[in-house]
C-alpha cells in the first residue's frame, strides 16, 4: 500500500524538536506517516587517539539516543510513533538517497535555529542541492515556534 509520509531531518537541537512537533501535527492532519532521519558525518570518525570503529559505534549510539528522544516526543505530543533512519555520509547526499529509495516521502521538514551566526547554514546547503534533485516540497520550520503557533500553522 502506498503510504505518503513526511521526512524530518533531526539532530540533537531544540529546533529539531520544534520541527518534529510541527511534522506530527502536519502528519495527523494529512493522515501521513512520519519518518525521522539522522545523518552521521563520516568526518567525525577521524581521531589520532581513538579507533574509527570505536568512534563510529559511539556516533551510532548518540544517533540512536537522539532518535529515541524524538520518537518519545512524537508519541507524547501527538500519539504518533515515527519510523527512524540513521545514515552515514554527507547530509544532502543521504537525504536525497533516502527520498529516492523510499518513494513515499512527500515532504521534507527541517528545523531552523533562530540564530546560527558563524555556522554553515544547513538550510542553504540542503535547499541548493535538493531543489534540483528531488521533486518534493521542503518545509523550513522556525526553531522558536510555540506549540500554539505550530497548531495554527500545521
Amino acid at each position: 500500500m502506498h503510504k505518503s509520509k513526511l521526512l524530518v531531518c533531526v539532530d540533537n537541537t531544540e529546533h529539531s524538536r520544534i520541527a518534529v512537533r510541527f511534522a506530527c501535527v502536519r502528519a495527523k492532519s494529512l493522515k501521513y506517516g512520519l519518518q525521522l532521519i539522522h545523518i552521521i558525518n563520516p568526518a567525525d570518525y577521524t581521531s589520532l587517539f581513538v579507533s574509527g570503529d570505536k568512534i563510529r559505534a559511539e556516533k551510532r549510539a548518540e544517533a540512536e539516543a537522539v532518535l529515541a528522544k524524538f520518537v518519545e516526543e512524537a508519541k507524547s505530543f501527538a500519539g504518533i510513533t515515527p519510523k527512524v533512519l540513521i545514515r552515514e555520509g554527507l547530509v544532502s547526499e543521504e537525504v536525497i538517497k533516502a527520498v529516492e529509495e523510499d518513494g513515499n516521502i512527500n515532504f521534507l521538514i527541517i528545523g531552523k535555529a533562530p540564530h546560527e551566526a558563524g555556522k554553515k547554514d544547513m538550510i542553504t546547503m540542503l535547499s541548493t542541492e535538493l531543489v534540483s534533485k528531488i521533486m518534493i516540497p521542503m518545509v523550513i520550520v522556525p526553531g522558536n515556534l510555540t506549540d500554539l503557533q505550530i497548531e495554527e500553522l500545521a
